[in-house]
């Protein structure tokens, strides 16, 4: 994201970016990707409690049996 100017430092030269500013840049950037992950994680928990159970049932599931269950199962 730093070499494409998705950052908030825009379009740089990652080459002579300093490497405290780069690591501070990224750190950021991870941050707030992981903060997304665990919002999906915990709206979908319940989705994810049903297929555990699927699965301790029936030891697998489907592509489709998977995308049933979250078109059946609306976010919290």
């Amino acid at each position: 994201m730093v070499r494409s100017g998705m950052s908030r430092l825009g379009v740089v030269c990652p080459d002579t970016l300093p490497q405290d500013l780069k690591h501070q840049t990224i750190t950021e950037i991870v941050k707030v990707q992981e903060e997304q992950v665990k919002k999906h994680v915990s709206d979908y928990r319940h989705i994810f409690d049903q297929i555990v159970e699927v699965l301790l049932e029936k030891e697998k599931v489907t592509g489709e049996q998977f995308r049933s269950l979250l078109s059946e199962n609306p976010v919290q």
